[in-house]
């Protein structure tokens, strides 16, 4: 995390916040979540699978960060193989 605040959570573990300079691994194909807290933020998010630079690349062209649309981005993530289930 580099600014704010966002709630992770890995299969069925509980929710952690991480705050700036909280570093969170996520292993390769693991079940996980995330949702920014009130406010926002910002975190750097690097993978070695070129699916998700290209689904991340993608929500980064699509979708204005100041107007989300989760429609939109289960759509896309669906796109790239991802499993989308209800929170």
């Amino acid at each position: 995390m580099t600014s704010g605040a966002v709630d992770f959570s890995l299969g069925d573990d509980a929710a952690v916040a991480a705050l700036p300079g909280t570093l969170v691994h996520i292993p390769a194909g693991a079940s996980h979540w995330f949702r920014w807290r009130t406010g926002g933020g910002a975190m750097v998010s690097i993978t070695s699978r070129l699916g998700a630079s290209s689904m991340f690349t993608e929500i980064d062209r699509e979708i204005a960060p100041d107007a989300p649309n989760v429609e939109k981005l289960v759509e896309i993530g669906l796109r790239h193989g991802l499993t989308a289930t209800a929170p």
